[in-house]
């Protein structure tokens, strides 16, 4: 689990951590520090070292406290020059600087035995590589920030939670997507909001604290998939049918609050998320049949039951939905043709709820087909120079444009890009006549990396992500019964994000964090698969 460093513990013996002296020192010089500072610096440094305080019994509080910051970081965030310092920030900082100080008052360094930490480090590199020779090197470190951040959180939860902690930090999970949710739907509901977020002529687009709607989508739908793989998990316990129902009532509410976000890319993102989790699962049977029996009846009796009311015809609906769920749910549950069965109808419903989202059924309302498929036409435009602009067409046409502009920039760099991070500042000089906003990002993160660190940042990306799938795969055919349902909904939480990124930028908003949580997580359950496999093999 751990590969140990040498530091000097020669030099360390002489210093005892601990001692009287050193805490009034340090003491009396934080008071100074603080009160020098500005009352918004001398806030977040109090917050820091109670933080820190805590931390120092058990760093592991700090993951817990993060995950509930990723949502919330913007109650309390401060700018840094082109940084943004949040709650899940500060967190961070402190949580790593305990972290660092629990292992120097023992006298020694260790790296955790992780199966990332290697391509993780490559892939910073080779960004890193990209920032020699950029334009603004404030930005370029910010953009290393984001992932050096990731590698550090993925350390942490690699070291720090023990493998009897992982549905605890699950739960963490659902409960502060529960919480977030219910502030979107709040929103949506209520009308609080930008009048720029209005939708269907009456209601606000869910943004949540995350003050955009898409970003708050984009975390709606790495919830989603695991809340839902979780939800099917066997487990006969009562803690395990109690860890089942905070994940129902997650995918609920984060279900809901995704839809009320009106936001395309998250919903696409979301729908390829619950069809390879629910697929991986199924594959690597996850899931309780009962479950899997129970959702599969639900879901072919709603298409059934919506696409006959729609044609006027309700009571017919009815029969014909119940008699689905019926036939759907019941041979599931009784565990007729075993996986072979559950991938089949798995297939259909999925089929039958994409034909209804074409609108092939008139079953999914008509705002939602709309807001779906408005926007494929657009992406026939060659030149966005020479594109009809509308109202109608103005959301569209401008992602176009910052997409032609990304284009433009890894055509001025192509091997080494302009820079990570460095999008933003050069914009100017590659965008498209008349559109002079860059949104912060280029709202596809793949052309985003490609323009900022060429093609040899771009190859590293592929190769994090292709080796993060394939370890993970890995894991779940080969993973204990009680992980698959975990790292299956982890995978589509992975695919959301894989997805949602090819129209949108998900880096945001500390959310680099949470897929840090997330990787951590795998790696806490392959320590643990790793340290079973190599006891069963051990001689007797």
């Amino acid at each position: 689990m751990r590969t140990r460093l040498a530091i000097g513990a020669s030099v360390l013996s002489h210093f005892h951590l601990d001692a009287p002296w050193i805490v009034l020192t340090l003491a009396i010089g934080m008071g100074l520090i603080l009160a020098a500072l500005p009352l918004a610096w001398a806030s977040a440094g109090l917050l820091l070292v109670l933080l820190l305080v805590a931390l120092l019994r058990r760093p592991a509080w700090g993951l817990y406290f993060i995950v509930f910051a990723v949502p919330f970081g913007s109650i309390l965030e401060f700018p840094l020059g082109v940084l943004s310092i949040g709650l899940a920030e500060l967190t961070l900082v402190a949580t790593a600087a305990a972290w660092i100080g629990r292992m120097l008052a023992r006298k020694e360094f260790y790296l955790p035995r992780a199966p990332l930490v290697v391509p993780l480090l490559l892939f910073l590199g080779a960004i890193s590589l990209s920032a020699v020779g950029s334009t603004s090197l404030s930005y370029s470190l910010k953009g290393v920030l984001i992932w050096l951040e990731v590698l550090v959180v993925y350390l942490l939860v690699a070291d720090q939670i023990r493998t009897g902690e992982v549905n605890q930090l699950v739960l963490a999970v659902f409960l502060a997507g529960s919480l977030q949710a219910l502030l979107g739907i709040y929103q949506f509901l209520r009308g609080q909001g930008p009048e720029s977020f209005l939708v269907l002529g009456r209601f606000i687009r869910a943004y949540g604290s995350f003050e955009q709607p898409n970003p708050f989508g984009g975390y709606m739908g790495l919830i989603i998939p695991l809340a839902t793989a979780v939800a099917l998990a066997p487990g006969p316990t009562h803690r395990g049918m109690l860890f089942r129902g905070v994940a129902a009532l997650a995918l609920g509410l984060t279900g809901a609050a995704l839809i009320m976000s009106w936001s395309r890319g998250a919903w696409m993102g979301a729908a390829a998320a619950i069809v390879a989790s629910l697929g991986l699962g199924a594959w690597a049977l996850a899931f309780d049949r009962r479950w899997a029996g129970l959702l599969a009846g639900a879901l072919t009796g709603s298409l059934a039951l919506f696409w006959w009311a729609s044609a006027g015809e309700p009571a017919l609906g009815l029969l014909i939905g119940a008699l689905a769920a019926l036939g759907g749910g019941v041979l599931l549950a009784a565990g007729r043709g075993g996986r072979r069965a559950i991938i089949l109808w798995s297939f259909l419903i999925v089929l039958a709820a994409i034909l209804s989202a074409g609108g092939a059924f008139d079953v999914i309302p008509a705002p939602l087909v709309e807001r779906l498929i408005d926007f494929f036409p657009y992406l026939q435009v060659g030149d966005v120079r020479y594109a009809v602009l509308s109202d109608e067409n103005f959301a569209v046409l401008e992602r176009l444009a910052l997409w032609q502009a990304a284009w433009s920039m890894w055509g001025s760099s192509p091997w080494l890009g302009v820079g990570i991070g460095n999008y933003v500042p050069l914009y100017p000089r590659f965008k498209v006549a008349g559109w002079d906003d860059p949104l912060g990002h280029a709202h596809n993160y793949y052309l985003q990396v490609a323009a900022e660190t060429g093609l040899l940042g771009t190859l590293a990306y592929i190769a994090l992500w292709g080796v993060i799938f394939w370890q993970a795969l890995r894991l779940l055919a080969r993973g204990p019964m009680a992980w698959r349902a975990v790292i299956a909904g982890i995978l589509g939480s992975l695919v959301a994000l894989s997805v949602h990124s090819l129209v949108d930028y998900l880096y945001v908003h500390a959310m680099n964090m949470h897929i840090g949580i997330y990787l951590g997580l795998l790696a806490v359950i392959h320590s643990a698969t790793s340290n079973q496999g190599a006891r069963s093999e051990a001689p007797e």
